[in-house]
């Protein structure tokens, strides 16, 4: 059946003359709606692919660069309520797996939350979408036509946007960060935008949206699939955190996609730092068109993300934890830098700041895009992350006791390009038990130590001690552990 399919896919291909185009994703009709994302950890993006009264999972059978989707390994099913679902995906709960969403034609959302893992999907049905019964509690008057979750305010978070068969637009703000100060899924709960959102209209009646970051300049802008045919573009021309300047333009490869009510989903699917976009469209199959932002067939973005070697930061250290910070890497508009981030990496080592990055050391991976899932392995213990304009916060609320625990920060690009921090060493100075706190006890180990007894508990090297800077231990140093005590 595999080579069956192989040689129509390649019969197809000679037929059309141009793009890539796979027919077993069936059926594909003008109500048709996609979405991807990585269900089961091997870094291609899956496909869910909604039709009236069907909505199906495809796993990716193929590589990056030549996709294939033969078979669909999961198969909702409820002829009463789900006519012209579209599906998205989203790690709404932080827990390192993709959840599977999909709105339905009386203005609900279906959630499937991922009991299983981030390589063995196992989905559990939470809402059901009837009107008492909606994902988020969000029941809108007319039915949704289009599904994303993209974070339109910048904060971190993923928030919610459709649009509804007249074209019409609502947003939903994630207030995860909100809740309690970080992104951890929990708490998430969401509140309407009615008012100074990006945009209203989504191509008109029957039109299908998609949010990227089109021109690699830090924000999300909305590709739109007109209702008649082609794309346009809603471009953000504010930033990550002002989502109120937009204008609607159109797109050098408007005429590249065929068929009328196209679905478009954009991404660099092959990894090559430059968009592409699997769509449907009412000449039902599903395409493929790669290199969608490439200037010129033999340009490539060599350069790597912008980040300093110091740019990782110790922000605060206590009892409870320690707080890190890095600077969000944004494309400057007209700059030589283009690619666009992928993921943050930050590792936790010891034997030095100078300690190898492996998966071993890997505290947290977090993407910018939705579809993929943060990786968030059980040594977390926390798993906080928080944003503002300018940064990213981390909180490691379990580092190891008894050392100071060494940070690295990794930066990947859609280009496939990295850059590294240098490593950083996390400590209070005159800590001298290593407890991240200043106290007594630390006041009678420096005195201890400075009346020449053998101190069992002075873990930390002599040099912590050191708490006037002066390059030497001294009973000036006690005076001033004594003063930061006392104030």
């Amino acid at each position: 059946m595999a080579s069956m399919r192989a040689i129509s896919a390649s019969a197809m291909l000679l037929w059309l003359g141009w793009g890539v185009v796979f027919p077993d994703v069936s059926p594909v009709t003008s109500t048709s709606k996609v979405y991807f994302a990585d269900l089961n950890g091997d870094g291609l993006l899956d496909l869910a692919h909604g039709d009236n009264f069907i909505i199906r999972i495809y796993l990716n059978q193929g590589t990056a660069a030549a996709p294939l989707f033969t078979d669909y390994a999961y198969d909702f099913t409820n002829t009463l309520e789900y006519q012209r679902p579209c599906p998205a995906f989203c790690d709404i709960d932080l827990d390192g797996d993709m959840d599977f969403f999909f709105g339905i034609s009386i203005g609900t959302i279906v959630y499937y939350r991922n009991d299983g893992s981030a390589g063995s999907p196992a989905w559990t049905l939470v809402n059901s979408g009837e009107p008492w019964d909606s994902f988020g509690g969000i029941n809108d008057t007319d039915p949704m036509n289009s599904l994303n979750f993209v974070d339109f305010d910048g904060d971190g978070d993923q928030d919610i946007t459709f649009n509804v068969v007249n074209g019409e637009m609502r947003y939903y703000s994630n207030r995860d960060l909100e809740t309690d100060g970080y992104l951890d899924g929990q708490g998430v709960t969401w509140q309407r935008i009615p008012y100074l959102t990006p945009f209203y209209m989504a191509g008109g009646d029957g039109g299908k949206h998609n949010w990227v970051d089109e021109d690699g300049d830090g924000d999300f802008d909305c590709l739109i699939g007109y209702a008649e045919y082609g794309l346009s573009i809603r471009r953000n021309n504010g930033g990550p955190t002002f989502h109120q300047n937009y204008t609607w333009e159109s797109v050098a490869y408007h005429d590249d996609v065929t068929g009328s009510f196209p679905s478009p989903f954009f991404d660099d699917f092959d990894g090559d730092g430059f968009l592409d976009i699997h769509y449907t469209s009412n000449l039902g199959y599903l395409r493929f068109l790669p290199g969608l932002t490439r200037a010129e067939p033999e340009d490539q973005d060599t350069l790597v993300p912008p980040l300093g070697a110091d740019d990782l930061a110790v922000e605060s250290c206590d009892p409870d934890g320690l707080t890190l910070s890095w600077p969000k890497i944004v494309d400057a508009p007209g700059g030589a830098y283009r690619s666009g981030v992928k993921f943050y990496e930050l590792h936790r080592g010891s034997g030095g700041p100078g300690f190898p990055l492996t998966a071993g050391t890997l505290l947290w991976r977090h993407f910018m895009l939705p579809h993929y899932p943060d990786y968030l392995p059980e040594v977390a213990n926390g798993d906080k992350l928080a944003a503002d304009v300018g940064h990213f916060y981390y909180r490691d609320e379990a580092p190891p006791a008894g050392e100071s625990p060494c940070y690295r920060l990794r930066v990947v690009d859609f280009a496939g390009n990295a850059a590294t921090t240098a490593g950083i060493e996390a400590y209070l100075t005159g800590d001298l038990n290593l407890d991240r706190s200043l106290d007594g006890l630390d006041l009678s180990l420096l005195a201890g130590f400075l009346s020449g007894n053998p101190v069992a508990a002075f873990t930390a090297p002599a040099a912590r001690a050191d708490l006037d800077g002066d390059g030497q231990v001294s009973a000036a140093d006690l005076a001033a552990l004594l003063l930061e005590l006392t104030l």
